[in-house]
């Protein structure tokens, strides 16, 4: 059912693992479920910018001059529903409050 939404909207669903580049940054798009993939993403130095999520936790947090960031849960697990807008261009991040 997912995949179709993303047909319908003309979406490319990355799976687990995306690897783009946005505005001249390197972003890696990780799931989280394997947390040492998630920490060597942060550290391997080959992006600008690492989003992922599994904690349902969320974070802002500069790891050398990369950014790791995790929206926090969209299921409202352990509180407040949230999701998470990166701006490329100034890397800033804010979380918003899902209704």
């Amino acid at each position: 059912m997912l995949l179709q939404k993303f047909k319908a909207i003309n979406a490319e669903h990355l799976g687990s693992f995306g690897d783009l580049t946005v505005d001249g940054k390197k972003v890696a798009l990780y799931h989280g479920t394997d947390a040492p993939i998630t920490v060597a993403l942060e550290k391997c130095g080959m992006y600008d910018v690492v989003i992922s999520g599994h904690t349902h936790r969320k974070k802002v947090e500069k790891v050398g001059s990369m950014l790791a960031i995790n929206p926090g849960t969209a299921h409202g697990f352990e509180g407040m529903a949230t999701s998470a807008f990166w701006d490329s261009k100034s890397m800033e991040v804010e979380f918003v409050e899902l209704g």
